[in-house]
């Protein structure tokens, strides 16, 4: 019999680096809060953070590699949080209704700092790489949490879960970009208005006319 082959516990400089690396994410994200991320220095998110301008630079090459760090934890947490609903009570419709529900919740709770870090992001120049792979990645996550409802029996085996995925995670992404960069835009209709359409083409008998129905 093997046994599994454990990571190496951190050590203490590393634990101790990784500890200042989250107190200045964490000061850069007050600053934001307050002041903008324009407006603030790396000078001033080190002397927020209670280090010296050259560790903040030991840790981040510039001011947008920061930011960058910043928006792909942003984006980053709708993955976990399907990962999270999969195992949850209710069908596939249900646990996807709940995730969009929550997503509202998630944005809405950081509001200016969820915009003002994306906002920053897209004015950056790599940021269709960052974008595309976080796409890549949501749209995975989406399929799964399909591929299980295939499996329980509550999504219809006739459905490309594949094609369904894709606009999922099209439709998902499209909506907090509307959300970010559109002051008024219905962030929490538009995610039950793509809860409703997931639940129509997942189930067995959609309710929307079928391509042969329409005239």
């Amino acid at each position: 019999m093997t046994s599994a082959i454990l990571s190496p516990a951190p050590s203490r400089r590393e634990r101790r680096r990784q500890e200042i690396h989250e107190r200045i994410l964490a000061a850069a994200t007050g600053l934001m809060a307050e002041r903008g991320f324009p407006a603030i220095t790396a000078l001033e998110i080190a002397d927020a953070a209670d280090v010296a301008e050259k560790t903040f630079y030991n840790h981040f090459a510039t001011k947008q590699h920061l930011i960058e760090e910043l928006a792909v934890r942003a984006l980053g947490v709708t993955q976990p949080l399907l990962a999270d609903l999969r195992g949850g009570p209710g069908g596939t419709a249900d646990r996807f209704r709940r995730f969009c529900e929550r997503s509202a919740d998630v944005a809405e709770h950081s509001r200016e700092f969820t915009r003002e870090v994306i906002l920053e992001l897209m004015r950056m120049v790599h940021v269709p790489g960052v974008a595309l792979a976080h796409h890549s990645q949501l749209t995975d996550a989406i399929r799964a949490f399909f591929e299980q409802g295939l499996a329980q029996g509550d999504v219809s085996p006739s459905r490309d879960l594949a094609f369904l995925a894709e606009i999922g995670g099209a439709a998902y992404f499209g909506i907090v970009m509307n959300w970010v960069t559109l002051p008024e835009y219905p962030l929490r209709e538009r995610l039950r208005q793509l809860a409703d359409i997931a639940e129509e083409l997942l189930a067995e008998k959609p309710v929307l006319a079928t391509h042969q129905e329409r005239p």
